[in-house]
C-alpha cells in the first residue's frame, strides 16, 4: 500500500525559516495564510474537496524542505493548486488560477485590482511564477506529492462508533479536519491521527461520550492504533491556529505573500 510521505525527525525539529531569521510564530502564520489562499482559490475555482486538499498538504510539506525566506508563500500556494488540479484529475486552466490568485492577493494587501491584459507584463511575470513554482514544488519533494484524503477515513470512523446522526457530529469533525490543513499535522502524523483528533473534539464539543470496551480498559482510538499523544498533539495545533487567526501578526501577513516584503518585514 502507498504511504504518504510524512516530515522525518530532522525535519521536524529543524526549521529552515528559523534558520533565515523567521520566528516560530510568523512561520506558523504565513503557513496558515498560505493554506488559507489555497482553499479560497479552490472555492472560487470550483474544485473540489480533495484537489484543496491535496494542494495544502503539499504547500505545507514543502516548507519542510524549503524556507519562507527564499519562496512566497502566494507563488508556492498557486503552484500547489495548479499541480493538484493534475494530480487529482481536475484540470484548470492556467490562466483560471492566475486569475483567481492574482484577485485574491490584490485584494487581501488592499492593492488596487485591475484584471490583467493576457498579453501584458503583468500576466507574464505570474505565468513565470506558477511554472517555476510547480517546478520546483516537484523538485524539491522528489516527485512524492502521493496525499492520503483523511476524508473517508473520518466517516468511516464516524460510522464504527454509531454516531453518524448524533448532535451534528459529522459536521463538525468535518470542519475542524478542514480546519487542520491550515497545519503542518498532515506532514507530522498519520491520517488516521488526524481524523481521530477531529473527531474526539467534536465530540467533546457536543458532550459526547465516546466508547470504550465494558472493562474501561481500552478507548476507541486505541481500536484504531491511535496513539493518545499525537491526537492531543494534533489537537494542540488545531487550538494554536485558531488563536493565531487571531492575531495582528496574522493580519500583517497579508502583506506578505511575497518573499520580498516578507524580507523587508522581518529585517
Amino acid at each position: 500500500m502507498l504511504l504518504p510521505a510524512l516530515a522525518s525527525g530532522v525535519q521536524a525539529t529543524r526549521s529552515l525559516s528559523r534558520e533565515d531569521g523567521i520566528s516560530e510564530e510568523l512561520e506558523q502564520a504565513l503557513r496558515i495564510r498560505g493554506a488559507g489562499l489555497i482553499q479560497r482559490a479552490g472555492v472560487l475555482c470550483a474544485v473540489p474537496q480533495a484537489t484543496i486538499c491535496t494542494a495544502q498538504v503539499i504547500f505545507q510539506r514543502f516548507y519542510y524542505v524549503s524556507s519562507l525566506y527564499n519562496f512566497s508563500i502566494g507563488d508556492i500556494a498557486m503552484g500547489a493548486l495548479y499541480l493538484s488540479t493534475k494530480l487529482e484529475e481536475t484540470p484548470l486552466g492556467l490562466r483560471d488560477v492566475i486569475n483567481v490568485f492574482h484577485r485574491l492577493i490584490s485584494t487581501d494587501a488592499d492593492a488596487e485590482y485591475s484584471s490583467m491584459s493576457y498579453y501584458g507584463p503583468t500576466y507574464y511575470e505570474w505565468k513565470d511564477s506558477i511554472v517555476v513554482a510547480e517546478m520546483q514544488i516537484l523538485k524539491r519533494l522528489g516527485f512524492d506529492v502521493y496525499v492520503q484524503q483523511p476524508y473517508a477515513l473520518l466517516i468511516n470512523y464516524i460510522k464504527m462508533i454509531d454516531m453518524l446522526n448524533t448532535a451534528n457530529i459529522p459536521q463538525r469533525a468535518w470542519s475542524y479536519l478542514n480546519d487542520s490543513l491550515l497545519t503542518p499535522t498532515h506532514v507530522l502524523f498519520s491520517s488516521t491521527t488526524i481524523a481521530c483528533a477531529c473527531l474526539d473534539l467534536a465530540c467533546r464539543d457536543a458532550g459526547v461520550q465516546l466508547p470504550t470496551t465494558s472493562d474501561g480498559k481500552v478507548q476507541w482510538y486505541q481500536l484504531l492504533d491511535c496513539p493518545l499523544e499525537e491526537m492531543e498533539c494534533v489537537q494542540l495545533w488545531l487550538l494554536r491556529t485558531y488563536t493565531a487567526i487571531d492575531s495582528k501578526l496574522f493580519a500583517d501577513t497579508r502583506n506578505l505573500t511575497n518573499k520580498y516584503k516578507l524580507r523587508d518585514y522581518v529585517h
